[in-house]
């Protein structure tokens, strides 16, 4: 047998963990001599009003979010509710900004809940190819006209020279001009085995164009909210380092771009104070990743509990109840709470609690329970997708990993607010456990399955 595929197949990963250390890498670089403090200093620092208006900026991008798959399904000939539709694209859309491949993910959200009211497997692919094209003209338009306007930005963080960055931005705005035209004027239907793409017409091209770039903008709108008085940089610019950003998370599969995206503004944004820069990150993470994620799962909770209310009259155990919902809902506590393990293994302990700890336990102990949170955290943002798709070995893994998580937590500091919180997921996780069932290669062949009927 050809060790090619063998290859081939360990390629992606390998290429997403190399994306991965050159943006840290790059990143640590410019932030040398930076410490946690001053960045937990500038979050403490920043007005609490500051943070509302974040907050409340992210709801609104996700309002336009949900817009994309009313205007899809009305071009798939399956419209719905505007309710019904606005609360399923909100969860996909939650779900899939803080997994790994956001696409599918959203895919496999959709198609679990518009599957109930009465869409198939193509409807739903549709839908996902619509509502995908929408961000990448929105993408290209943004990205087209920053770099057009302000080249030596990209010049600077990339060192491209400024007329390949105008060529660049002509050439993405040419493109977004073509599928206009070809949207307005062809009469021809792509079909491919029996999927059928007709073309939507200018008027939804154009409202395509224009929710998109609004969904950018907003989502752009929400960090450079959040960045100090001093940036000194206008707003435009700032969309364009915000999409070259963006991309470059989804390129790396790492889910919802954790550590690419924060190196690309950082590298895009040398002017910026580094600690400030850093501290509105992470306030822009909490107002459109953590945030909305929670609020999905509360709500994809109450969506499967209406569906299990007609079929489950009594349950005698509470793993019966569980199950459906383990894989999307549990998924997104454990990306939860893998954030809050690494964040808390960034941060300092408290001074006493260290202190009590030192009195029994050697400090090299601390200096790797420390590590082991970390890595931990870690281990668990990377799972998340796999529970998301009920993989049975994404489950085993994040069992154990929770398991060393919670000793870890408080034998590095008496952090007995996050050994609660990874132990409240423990349990969760092991009362859902019948869900995840799928084995990977099941797993990949869904995947595949799900990609085959988007295009």
């Amino acid at each position: 047998m050809s060790t090619h595929p063998q290859w081939r197949r360990w390629l992606p990963a390998v290429a997403t963990v190399s994306l991965f250390a050159l943006m840290l890498f790059l990143a640590h670089r410019e932030l040398a001599g930076l410490h946690l403090r001053d960045i937990l200093a500038q979050v403490r620092a920043t007005p609490a009003s500051t943070v509302l208006t974040a907050l409340l900026l992210a709801l609104c991008g996700y309002a336009v979010l949900t817009q994309y798959d009313a205007l899809a399904l009305r071009y798939a000939g399956k419209p719905l509710a505007l309710r019904d539709s606005a609360l399923i694209a909100f969860v996909a859309y939650a779900f899939g900004h803080n997994l790994s491949l956001p696409a599918f993910t959203a895919a496999a959200v959709r198609y679990r809940l518009y599957s109930r009211l009465g869409l198939s497997v193509l409807d739903v692919g549709k839908v996902t190819v619509f509502c995908s094209l929408t961000s990448t003209l929105a993408m290209a338009s943004l990205c087209g006209i920053s770099l057009i306007t302000e080249p030596q930005l990209v010049e600077r963080a990339t060192h491209v020279p400024a007329a390949a960055a105008v060529a660049s931005g002509i050439g993405l705005l040419l493109l977004v001009a073509c599928y206009l035209a070809w949207a307005s004027a062809s009469k021809r239907t792509l079909e491919w085995r029996e999927f059928r793409w007709q073309p939507p017409g200018f008027a939804v091209a154009l409202t395509q164009l224009v929710l998109g770039m609004c969904d950018f903008a907003l989502a752009a709108l929400v960090l450079w909210w959040l960045l100090p008085s001093d940036a000194q940089i206008g707003f435009v610019a700032f969309v364009g380092v915000y999409v070259v950003a963006v991309i470059a998370g989804m390129v790396s599969s790492v889910p919802g771009g954790l550590g690419v995206f924060e190196s690309v503004v950082v590298l895009a944004l040398p002017t910026v104070p580094p600690a400030a820069l850093l501290a509105a990150m992470v306030l822009y993470r909490f107002a459109y990743y953590l945030f909305p994620l929670l609020l999905a799962a509360v709500f994809f909770a109450i969506l499967e509990a209406r569906t299990l209310r007609s079929t489950v009259r009594g349950l005698e155990r509470a793993r019966d109840y569980l199950a459906p919902l383990a894989p999307q809902v549990i998924g997104s506590l454990v990306f939860v709470a893998g954030a809050l393990l690494i964040a808390s293994g960034a941060t300092p302990a408290l001074a006493a609690r260290i202190a009590l700890l030192r009195t029994y336990l050697p400090l090299p102990f601390l200096e790797v329970s420390h590590l082991l949170g970390s890595v931990a955290g870690l281990g668990m943002l990377l799972l998340a997708r796999g529970l998301f798709f009920r993989q049975r070995a994404a489950y085993h893994t994040t069992f154990w990993l929770l398991v060393a998580a919670i000793p870890a937590s408080l034998a590095k500091g008496l952090d007995y607010e996050e050994a609660g919180i990874a132990t409240l997921v423990l349990v969760l996780l092991w009362l859902g456990r019948r869900a995840f069932d799928r084995p990977r290669r099941r797993t990949l062949t869904f995947l595949a399955r799900q990609k085959s009927g988007a295009t």
